[in-house]
């Protein structure tokens, strides 16, 4: 997706921009969608979701949005039992591991609901507030690959698969007119928090926990306009990887994080102090003031954490 100046400037992979439907008080409306499906192998789901727009009065409207959605499972955790070496310490007393208590069909369900607010108030002619609020909460359990060597949408894990991804956005718009100058203030708040455990292998009695990442960004251009492009360049396609792993035991965690393993030096812009045409022309005996801001170079993290 091209990459303008003015919207989604140097966003990787391109920016979607999604416009939503503003209160207004031209009247009320209303509506739902219902939708039901099977999955093949799989468990059923299902999509609902609603909306309101209602005047208060004739400078005052709300719009009410919600829905709830269910993503039907179909790989199934089956029974399993591992054989630990003789001498494994801290372990069961027989020397073996069941997964009896997480063994279920379609183990991996998403559940995500959210919602939307917004309330638009005219001052008068010339002058609007428009205070919203978004908020989403996703669940989903188990996970999306299956193991060939033990059946067909088949897996076997041994401890709980669990994600769980939340944010919420509070946001405000004021439009307004002095004079002939249209003026528009917007700000908003995000915040959104994950949590995640992955059932990885056992090292003893300790519980271990690896994850992996890998980026890569094709070469792009800083802007659309030619000129730019021939004065500030492209920017290089790159690759980078984040590693991460840790261990728990009885509350107590260590982890080890590894971002940007191979220090690649990925641009993520390139930008002038001053007008691209003046800063990044060349000029004879004038050096360009050109920078690069690149990804963040290769960082080692250790963390340590107890809970009591």
């Amino acid at each position: 997706m091209p990459q303008g100046t003015l919207f989604g400037a140097s966003s990787e992979s391109g920016t979607l921009r999604i416009i939503t439907n503003k209160p207004t008080t031209a009247g009320f409306s209303a509506g739902y969608d219902l939708q039901g499906d099977s999955i093949s192998h799989g468990s059923q789901g299902y999509v609902a979701e609603g909306f309101v727009n209602a005047p208060v009065n004739e400078l005052v409207a709300v719009r009410l949005v919600g829905f709830e959605e269910h993503d039907a499972g179909f790989i199934d955790n089956v029974p399993a039992t591992r054989t630990f070496q003789e001498g494994y310490p801290n372990g069961p007393i027989d020397g073996t591991l069941k997964n009896a208590a997480f063994v279920k069909r379609h183990a991996n369900p998403v559940d995500t609901f959210g919602g939307r607010a917004a309330l638009k108030i005219d001052l008068d002619e010339n002058w609007t507030v428009t205070p919203t609020f978004l908020g989403q909460d996703q669940r989903y359990s188990g996970v999306f690959g299956y193991e060939p060597s033990v059946g067909d949408l088949q897996t076997q894990r041994f401890g709980p698969d669990r994600f769980h991804d939340r944010f919420y956005r509070a946001g405000l718009t004021i439009n307004g007119k002095i004079g002939r100058y249209d003026l528009v203030y917007a700000g908003g708040y995000f915040q959104r928090t994950i949590d995640s455990k992955v059932d990885a292998f056992d090292l003893y009695d300790w519980r271990a926990l690896a994850q992996a990442a890998v980026i890569y960004q094709s070469k792009n251009e800083v802007g659309l306009r030619t000129a730019d492009i021939a004065d500030l360049g492209s920017m290089p396609d790159y690759a980078t990887a984040d590693f991460s792993f840790g261990v728990e035991k009885n509350k107590l965690s260590f982890e080890v994080f590894l971002k940007n393993a191979f220090d690649s030096r990925g641009q993520e812009n390139r930008y002038t102090p001053c007008t691209v045409q003046v800063c990044a022309a060349t000029i004879p005996g004038i050096p360009k003031a050109l920078y690069v801001a690149p990804i963040q170079p290769m960082t080692v993290s250790i963390k340590l954490a107890q809970r009591f």
